[in-house]
């Protein structure tokens, strides 16, 4: 089935049409943090007489910061891929496609680039010539970054992504746990019991646990997800299944844990996990974060006493403003477009014709003004197969377990939390068992020893269904279960209410 074409994505990008030129963006001005001092008579040294001249400078260049923070929000959104399908730029928690996008708020809401730290990396210190790219441990350690910075960081560190919920696995909710073997009532089950505190879930449990007061230890913070990385092939050490680092969208991606932890190495020295995949891990891991939300308030006060710089007026032009608004509507188009490959609105294959699937919309978004660097650098990345988004692997789970598929009705044989699977098509890329809830295992087993899951099993295999993950019972236990059960008036008749009372009392 094709989908008709969607004029209304070209309705933003339009905006940034016709004799518009894409041009490299102004260079971005910050100044150096600096103690302050007590005021002189002297313009060219840091005095207060300097404040009513900076910050008319300030509210002048307000529009030229909001321009560039809509165009960093548009390179964060081609950064980080599709929202509708997870990937490991797109998990619960905080992952590497999401601190571009809370930092660009922060820099739109307060555009003061003294305050906010706009222009400067996620996780680099205040200074005079901005890096993407730079990580300044100490200056994570003493606080002193921009607003915005600090704001990401401090979400990293509340909302952390969890090792045993990755884009391809997050029992017992996806694959449900197989309890009565119909997946409603099984999600159901086990979603009450996860917010009643009776079964544990990491993926939650680990939220708004992080103690901000002091300095914080991230440690080893595993992206539990494997990202478009690096043939291993042409592997030279930065790690394999990663979230690449871009300089050209400004983002640092995952970097690789590097030692044996019992489970062995990459040739190139690269951690194994239990199932035998790389670990990749956050760019913030290993870092100790201090939140002082006083400098960036203090570093804005001495940009105000700053000497007098009467070239730092920054005006945007036409086609700054256009291509922020290219960027900006592409980006759109990545991140919202929910016709996309494991989307639940595009199960199994979405039926787009050419014209109007993602990559087409952005390629014609990139027509009306020939020239944008991050569109077409994501445009070159997704020809390559490169660009951040889900594997194959994340795709083929997302159809089978949360678009419906197979599982939209039974979940027979779906493993517990206690024992994921480490090899097969569906096996976790960071299988991190947690406990089994004593209610539910108490639960499971009683409808195994009243025939229910057998009963179930027989069901589901009738109407065609396999399970993914083998049978639900252990084949001794299965056969003396089935013994009992005669599901041949089914067959015969599926409305004669002898034949269901027949059934039903074979069960007790």
């Amino acid at each position: 089935m094709q989908v008709p074409a969607r004029p209304y994505v070209m309705a933003a990008a339009a905006l940034a049409a016709t004799g518009l030129v894409a041009v490299t963006p102004t260079a971005l001005r910050l100044s150096a943090h600096r103690i302050v001092s007590m005021p002189t008579r002297l313009v060219d040294a840091d005095s207060l007489l300097n404040v009513p001249f900076n910050l008319f400078q300030d509210l002048v260049n307000i529009p030229g910061t909001e321009v560039e923070a809509f165009e960093q929000f548009g390179n964060a959104d081609l950064f980080g891929g599709t929202i509708f399908t997870a990937s490991a730029t797109n998990i619960f928690g905080e992952d590497p496609g999401d601190p571009g996008r809370f930092m660009s708020v922060v820099d739109m809401l307060l555009p003061f680039k003294a305050l906010s730290g706009q222009g400067l990396g996620e996780l680099q210190g205040l200074g005079d010539t901005p890096n993407a790219l730079a990580i300044d441990p100490t200056a994570i350690t003493a606080g002193d970054l921009g607003l915005s910075q600090q704001i990401a960081l401090a979400i990293d560190a509340e909302l952390p992504a969890s090792a045993s919920s990755d884009a391809d696995w997050s029992a017992p909710l996806a694959p449900v746990t197989d309890i009565t073997g119909f997946t409603g009532i099984d999600r159901t089950i086990e979603s009450l019991a996860i917010l009643s505190g009776s079964q544990q879930f990491p993926l939650l449990n680990d939220f708004f646990q992080a103690n901000l007061t002091g300095t914080y230890d991230f440690g080893n913070v595993v992206d539990p997800s494997a990202g478009v990385g690096v043939d291993p092939a042409l592997d030279t050490g930065t790690g394999i299944n990663a979230v690449p680092s871009d300089s050209i969208f400004g983002f640092l991606g995952t970097h690789p844990e590097l030692g044996d932890i019992g489970y062995g190495t990459t040739a190139a020295g690269q951690t194994l996990n239990e199932a035998g995949n790389p670990v990749n891990l956050m760019p913030w891991a290993g870092q100790d974060f201090t939140l002082n939300l006083s400098d960036p308030v203090q570093n804005f006060v001495s940009s105000l006493e700053a000497p007098i710089d009467p070239s730092g007026f920054d005006i945007p032009s036409l086609t700054e403003i256009g291509t922020a608004i290219q960027t900006f509507a592409a980006g759109l188009v990545v991140a919202l477009d929910p016709f996309v490959p494991g989307s639940p609105f595009c199960p199994d294959t979405c039926g787009l014709a050419d014209s109007v699937t993602q990559q087409a919309l952005v390629q014609d978004i990139a027509n009306l003004m020939p020239g944008n660097t991050s569109v077409d650098h994501w445009l070159a990345l997704t020809a390559a197969d490169a660009a951040n988004g889900p594997t194959a692997e994340q795709i083929a789970f997302a159809d089978e377990f949360l678009s419906g598929g197979t599982q939209g009705t039974f979940d027979i044989g779906n493993p517990l939390t206690s024992d994921p699977p480490l090899t097969g098509e569906f096996a976790p890329y960071t299988p991190d068992a947690f406990p089994t809830s004593p209610a539910i295992t108490d639960l499971i087993s009683l409808l195994q020893a009243t025939g229910e899951q057998s009963f179930v099993d027989q069901l589901a295999e009738m109407s065609g269904y396999v399970p993914v993950f083998g049978p639900a019972l252990p084949e001794s236990a299965a056969s003396a279960a089935t013994s009992t059960v005669d599901l041949s008036p089914l067959v015969t008749d599926l409305f004669n209410p002898a034949d269901w009372s027949s059934l039903f009392g074979s069960l007790f």
